[in-house]
């Protein structure tokens, strides 16, 4: 895990062992990544990544998971050696099994975009979550969403979700934060399946699964048997994500 977790400050640093890279800007490519690994971008995404979630070994820009994920990891590590340990799903089992169990932790990986379609204004329109005004057109949404799943908020929070939350740059976190934890819900109450696919070993012992998103397999359909799916690697129903999260 030491190499492993240790981000690459030059190409020539990346390996199998060691693929997560730049640990510093200036003059870095993802194609570093791809030539150093011998492996196309398609190859470096997880199934359940499709071409929407941000490739997990790239560590640079706004939108890199690298290293927040290897942060992750050290915190599930230590967890996991307390006990009771935390449960990890896919790899330890169900999502149902996981919940009905002894009562304790389960901690799965979660994308708040996955569950934009849920809360999305019928009309379409360009807009940015990084501005109040695109939020705001969100919040019926969101608190129909809510409603629908029977959740009861507190007053103080209710307020700040129907005033488009912070007005400064934390507002937009906040937005997927609350769009994350409704879409977290909707899966432990089964509005929506949790979604990994039953045809790949590789999802419950390497690559895990985003908690919601729709796979190819008998649990690859919505709840109302239709929405986007992932099936090969690569591919989603989505668009690909922009930075300011822009919906055509």
């Amino acid at each position: 895990m030491a190499e492993f977790s240790l981000v690459a400050r030059l190409s020539s640093e990346i390996a199998l062992h060691r693929p997560f890279y730049p640990a510093v800007p200036g003059g870095t490519r993802r194609e570093h990544l791809y030539q150093a690994l011998e492996l196309t971008a398609a190859q470096l995404r997880r199934r359940c990544e499709g071409n929407d979630a941000e490739m997990l070994f790239w560590t640079l820009g706004g939108k890199q998971v690298g290293k927040a994920a290897l942060d992750g990891w050290r915190l599930l590590s230590a967890a996991r050696r307390r006990q009771p340990p935390v449960a990890l799903w896919p790899f330890d089992g169900p999502l149902t099994a996981l919940l009905s169990g002894s009562g304790g932790v389960v901690a799965a990986e979660a994308y708040p975009r996955e569950y934009y379609r849920h809360v999305r204004p019928a009309a379409r329109s360009r807009w940015s979550k990084r501005r109040r005004d695109g939020r705001l057109a969100w919040v019926p949404g969101i608190l129909a969403w809510a409603d629908s799943l029977g959740v009861t908020w507190d007053a103080a929070v209710r307020r700040r979700v129907e005033d488009g939350l912070s007005p400064g740059p934390a507002g937009e976190d906040e937005f997927d934060a609350v769009i994350g934890l409704l879409g977290v819900i909707a899966v432990i109450t089964g509005a929506i399946p949790s979604g990994e696919p039953d045809d790949d070993p590789a999802i419950t012992t390497t690559e895990g699964w985003i908690l919601g998103r729709p796979g190819r397999s008998n649990r690859g359909r919505g709840a109302d048997g239709r929405g986007p799916e992932v099936g090969s690697r690569g591919h989603t129903g989505l668009p690909p994500e922009r930075g300011d999260e822009r919906a055509g």
